[in-house]
């Protein structure tokens, strides 16, 4: 006796009216029609077409786990055709959408030489994209099952689970333990308050429904069924996106075979200390090249800084305590965290508000971590400014904290008269005891700084444009006296004055 052959039938995502002519056609020339579950809108055109059917929905309720109810399933549906029958499998969706069943049965016919055929009717990721207002073409989506989170959507070395850079849709959501598992992985991927839409009997205009819910929400939400998927958007914002994105990979995979095995000499042997120095000159060089207003010179010094990261995040991670991903996910959840006028439903309508409240959360941050760490106390205001800052700026850092607490002058004119009183303090002590006089010059220059903070003046660039006005004025002298055939040490301070005030007078 010859072999029967298989048709495998989608039903599509929806009601029966959505169910291809085809599909009916198909079913009701053959002897025998098994249908996955009757669990879906169309089942019932399939059972009512006068041909002998069965459903399966018993085999998921005595095997014990999904694997073993789909080999149950194949060993049906090819059982019938080896005894000759034209047999029909009818699923919901598209055959070849989250379909382990019809792998199972096409693996099992294949074997023994038994035809298959399929009649495709739509797939649940058609009505779900349509269902969440995207386009699977302009915006790309990535499918996975909820069955299959580790093996489809695996977590780093780190442990994490990175975003997909297209929206994601998550199917096979059946319960709320397997909600709970999808709210989970997206967490770690987006955060626990990124939105998402919970979509049910997409395609059925009777049926359907879309939730709008946050992350953290999901394994909260009822009406979980075989008919249920997730669909997780991108980020509105890129720079939401956790942890880094694939651009900076270059980079940490140069600087990774760097300090290889065959790496670089001279790159190997660095360390944390070692790179010190060259963090900071690189940051005064993209300063510098951003008082130079000139573009393609703060690209490249730019890039010169992020090395420095990524050298130093290289070491860390070859010590085992953190890496460049961690660096990136730790910045952008702390900008979260900051900006909840942003994020959040806090309202802050001025830069004034906004600085409030990062202080607020801030210091609310360094209180968690002083009491995780058993410290006794809260921290001081003035315990996050940096010590290895230029002095002026960090004069002003200090001065700046304690005035969002209220400490501090009303107006310059009022920080102006301390200015004065300082002045006298080291007049008074000018040719006496050197401590007594590095002191005093301290408090005069740490009250003028007072002064340019109030008055919106950036201390350290002041200072830096007039050091810069003296290079060019002095430049000027040298040149004069390069001119008069003159030697500057020769000249005496007179002539080297008039010769400044003629630079001044030239706008020098």
């Amino acid at each position: 006796m010859a072999n029967g052959k298989i048709r495998i039938i989608g039903m599509g995502p929806g009601s029966e009216k959505a169910i291809p002519l085809a599909a009916i056609e198909e079913a009701s020339s053959c002897d025998i029609i098994f249908i996955r579950t009757l669990d879906h809108p169309g089942a019932g055109r399939f059972t009512s077409l006068g041909r002998a059917w069965e459903s399966f929905d018993r085999i998921y309720e005595e095997a014990p786990d999904f694997e073993q109810a789909y080999e149950r399933m194949a060993e049906t549906v090819v059982g019938a055709a080896l005894k000759g029958q034209e047999v029909a499998f009818v699923v919901p969706g598209s055959p070849a959408a989250g379909e382990a069943a019809v792998r199972a049965v096409t693996g099992k016919a294949g074997m023994l030489g038994i035809g298959v055929s399929a009649v495709q009717g739509a797939s649940f990721v058609d009505a779900c994209a349509i269902a969440a207002g995207s386009d699977i073409l302009l915006d790309g989506l990535a499918v996975i099952g909820a069955f299959r989170l580790d093996e489809q959507w695996p977590r780093s070395d780190k442990g994490k689970r990175s975003p997909f850079p297209v929206p994601l849709l998550i199917g096979e959501v059946y319960d709320r333990m397997m909600a709970g598992n999808v709210k989970l992985a997206v967490a770690d991927a987006y955060g626990d308050g990124h939105t998402v839409l919970v979509i049910d009997a997409a395609g059925d205009p009777e049926r359907a429904s879309v939730r709008r819910m946050k992350a953290y929400e999901l394994d909260r939400a009822d009406m979980f069924g075989s008919l249920t998927s997730v669909f997780v958007p991108r980020p509105s914002d890129a720079g939401l996106t956790r942890p880094c994105s694939w651009p900076a990979d270059r980079i940490v995979g140069i600087m990774a075979r760097l300090r290889g095995e065959d790496g670089c000499p001279w790159d190997k042997k660095q360390d944390l200390k070692s790179l010190r120095p060259y963090v900071l000159e690189e940051a005064y060089e993209v300063a510098g090249a951003i008082d130079e207003d000139d573009m393609d010179h703060l690209c490249e010094e730019l890039g010169d800084l992020l090395l420095q990261v990524v050298f130093q995040a290289r070491l860390a991670e070859e010590e085992g305590h953190f890496d460049f991903t961690d660096v990136v996910d730790s910045i952008s959840e702390k900008l979260i965290r900051r900006h909840p006028h942003i994020f959040a439903d806090v309202k802050a309508d001025t830069a004034e508000k906004v600085l409030r409240n990062w202080e607020y959360i801030k210091q609310q941050e360094k209180a968690a971590k002083s009491a995780e760490d058993g410290e006794s106390g809260p921290p001081s205001l003035l315990s996050g400014v940096a010590t290895a800052l230029p002095a002026l700026w960090y004069s002003s850092k200090m001065q700046d904290k304690a005035a969002r607490v209220g400490f501090d002058w009303k107006t310059a004119e009022q920080a102006m008269a301390k200015v004065h009183e300082e002045v006298g303090e080291v007049e008074a002590v000018l040719s006496g005891d050197r401590e007594d006089l590095e002191e005093e010059l301290g408090d005069l220059i740490f009250a003028v700084v007072n002064v340019a903070r109030l008055s919106k003046i950036d201390a350290e660039a002041a200072l830096k444009k007039t050091a810069e006005k003296f290079k060019r004025r002095f430049m000027y002298i040298e040149a004069r006296a390069l001119e008069m055939g003159e030697r500057l040490e020769d000249m005496g301070l007179e002539r080297l004055d008039a010769l400044w005030d003629e630079a001044k007078e030239n706008g020098v």
